[in-house]
C-alpha cells in the first residue's frame, strides 16, 4: 500500500510487520502514492502525484514483489483510479495509466519503456476530478479529467471514439461482459459498446451512483454488481445491488453517512462498508440484511481482503486486519 507521505510499504499479512517499504523523499520527491497499486509479474507498480496546485517530478515506480527494489521508474504524476493491463492473458501485455497533465501511456511492464502516449484532455483541467481506467483486453477506454469517455485500440493508442455523456459521470469505468458501464448523476446506470460507443443499456437506480461499480467474485453463486450511491443533496448514503448486465435493482440500504472506502468489498458473503466515522457494516449479498457492525478509529478509506482476513485502511494513517 502506499500513504501520503511519499512511503510505500510492503506489510506481512499475518503479523502487520513491514517486510519493506520505500519513501520518495529520500530521492527529492514530495509526491504522494495516491492510486491502487498493480501487481503484473513479480511487480508491483504504484505511482505518486504532488498536491493539485503543486508542481513537482513525480513516478511510476515498478517494485521488486519480494525485496522493494525498484526495478524501473518513468516520469509521469500518476492520477488514474488504478492502472488496467492491456491483453491481460498475455505474460508480455504493456500497463496503461493516466496522469494529471490529462495524458494517458502505456509502457512496457518489464522495462517501463514507453510504447504509445495519447492526450485527452488539454493541461490545465481540474485535477481534482474523478479519473478512471477499464481494459477488456483489446480495447481501453477511460474516463477523463474534462468528464469524456474515449476508447483506444489497446496495441496502438489509436483513438476508436470519444463522447461525453448529457449528465456528470460519478463512478469510475467497468469493463462488464463485453459492455462499458459507468454511472450518472442523474441517477442512471448507462452501457455502451467500447467498440463504437454505441449506447446498450440505460438503468433508472433510486439514488446516484458513486464511487467503483464492483462484479461478484467467482464463488458468489448470483451474478450481481455492487455499487455505493449518495441519496439526494444530503449526507445520507447508500449501497445498490444490481442484476447480472444492470437489468434491475434487487436491493439498496441507506445509512445516515456516506460510504468513504473508495468502492464496495465482497467478503465471506456479505458486502462491506465503511465511513469516516470508523463505522464498518457487513451486509448480505443476497438481500441486503445487516449481518455485523464493526468499529475502527479513523476515516475508513480502503478495504481488501484474502479468505481469512479483512483489511481496512484509514486516512489517518493506520491499518488494520480483521
Amino acid at each position: 500500500m502506499g500513504s501520503c507521505d511519499g512511503k510505500f510499504y510492503a506489510l506481512d499479512k499475518h503479523s502487520g510487520r513491514v517486510a519493506w517499504s520505500h519513501d520518495v523523499r529520500a530521492e527529492g520527491s514530495s509526491g504522494a502514492f495516491k492510486t491502487a497499486p498493480l501487481i503484473r509479474q513479480g511487480l508491483v507498480i504504484a505511482g505518486t502525484a504532488n498536491q493539485c496546485s503543486e508542481k513537482g517530478s513525480d513516478y511510476v515506480y515498478a517494485f521488486d514483489r519480494q525485496t522493494g527494489k525498484v526495478h524501473w521508474k518513468q516520469v509521469a504524476s500518476a492520477d488514474s483510479d488504478a492502472f488496467t493491463v492491456v491483453l491481460g492473458e498475455d505474460p508480455n501485455a504493456p500497463v496503461v495509466f493516466g496522469t494529471r497533465e490529462g495524458e494517458w501511456l502505456s509502457i512496457n511492464a518489464d522495462s517501463g519503456a514507453v510504447i504509445w502516449r495519447y492526450r485527452a484532455t488539454s493541461r490545465g483541467m481540474n485535477c481534482e476530478s474523478r479519473t478512471s481506467i477499464v481494459s477488456d483486453g483489446v480495447t481501453v477506454c477511460l474516463l477523463a479529467h474534462d468528464g469524456s469517455i474515449h476508447c483506444l485500440d489497446g496495441k496502438s493508442g489509436r483513438e476508436l471514439w470519444k463522447q461525453r455523456p448529457d449528465s456528470t459521470i460519478t463512478t469510475d469505468v467497468l469493463m462488464y461482459k463485453d459492455v462499458l458501464y459507468f454511472g450518472t448523476a442523474d441517477s442512471r446506470i448507462t452501457g455502451l459498446n467500447p467498440a463504437n460507443g454505441e449506447k446498450l443499456v440505460r438503468l433508472r437506480t433510486p439514488y446516484t451512483p458513486s464511487g467503483g461499480i464492483v462484479e461478484s467474485y467467482p464463488d458468489i453463486k448470483d451474478e450481481f454488481l455492487f455499487v455505493y450511491a449518495t441519496v439526494g443533496n444530503s449526507s445520507t448514503g447508500a449501497a445498490l445491488t444490481l442484476s447480472d448486465e444492470f437489468e434491475s435493482v434487487v436491493w439498496s440500504r441507506t445509512s445516515a453517512e456516506h460510504w468513504t472506502s473508495r468502492k464496495p468489498e465482497l467478503w465471506k458473503g456479505v458486502l462491506v462498508a465503511g465511513n469516516c466515522q470508523g463505522d464498518l457494516v457487513g451486509y448480505r449479498i443476497r438481500d441486503g440484511e445487516p449481518q455485523w457492525h464493526a468499529h475502527v478509529d479513523g476515516c475508513v478509506d480502503g478495504l481488501a481482503h484474502d479468505d481469512s482476513t479483512l483489511y481496512i485502511s484509514v486516512r489517518e494513517g493506520a491499518v488494520y486486519a480483521y
